[in-house]
């Protein structure tokens, strides 16, 4: 798997979620494979590169080429052809709205439901005992995340029925000893927002690292590299310390 994970990587310049989605296993554990296995990771900036540049070969050979004479189709296919200064305007601003679109994705509007009481309890129970509010590594930077883990699916897709949003990702069992686990994650910054904001006051285990996440929340997108990287501090340290610093107040 480990040499599956870096082709798809290193060579495919496919994205860890695509990765997981392929393989089907979960997003966290294609990111510890790599880790263990010292898989470098790219920068956000450089994998939005390499998808637009993807795009763009891609429009360059199917469209474009259809448009010119065979004359400069030949200068094309020998790479004598020239992009003129309009082209590489229009590209660029091509790149500037695709780094734009994927920094407002996570702004999107949440589809996470409102919660009665029951509902409330139930979540914030299940967050608690088999959930994790953590930051995670998005290429430089670090972004929020909410995970529940449960080895039953239709506890998990129950779950994200209540909530009605996230994804779920499939662990897949180590040995014969062990079963298929499922985790569902919810990344959207607005969704985030909206759940702990319902659960926030109902948490006893994970209240710490709820009300940093929404801290995190309430800055995006012009949160500061210093603060960001103090919330992840304060989070993996409260995380490792378990129920008793976690629950504090």
């Amino acid at each position: 798997m480990k040499n599956d994970v870096k082709k798809m990587y290193c060579e495919k310049n496919k994205s860890q979620s695509e990765i997981a989605k392929e393989l089907n296993i979960s997003q966290p554990y294609v990111s510890k494979l790599m880790n263990k296995h010292n898989i470098k990771t790219r920068k956000q900036s450089e994998a939005l590169k390499n998808r637009n540049d993807d795009w763009i070969d891609n429009m360059k050979s199917e469209g474009w080429k259809r448009k010119i004479s065979e004359t400069k189709q030949r200068k094309w296919d020998n790479g004598e052809y020239e992009i003129t200064e309009d082209m590489k305007k229009g590209l660029e601003k091509g790149r500037d709205i695709g780094w734009k679109h994927a920094r407002k994705a996570n702004l999107k509007k949440s589809e996470i439901n409102e919660f009665n009481k029951e509902e409330r309890g139930y979540i914030a129970g299940f967050l608690d005992s088999d959930g994790c509010v953590t930051l995670h590594k998005d290429g430089e930077n670090y972004r929020p995340r909410i995970m529940f883990y449960q080895a039953n699916k239709k506890v998990i897709e129950k779950i994200k029925n209540m909530l009605g949003e996230g994804s779920i990702t499939v662990d897949k069992k180590k040995n014969d000893n062990w079963r298929d686990g499922y985790a569902l994650s919810i990344e959207r910054i607005n969704s985030i927002s909206k759940l702990l904001n319902q659960i926030k006051d109902l948490l006893l285990v994970k209240k710490q690292q709820a009300k940093l996440s929404l801290e995190y929340c309430e800055k995006y997108p012009d949160i500061s590299d210093d603060k960001m990287k103090t919330i992840k501090t304060k989070i993996r340290e409260l995380n490792k310390k378990g129920p008793k610093s976690g629950g504090e107040s």
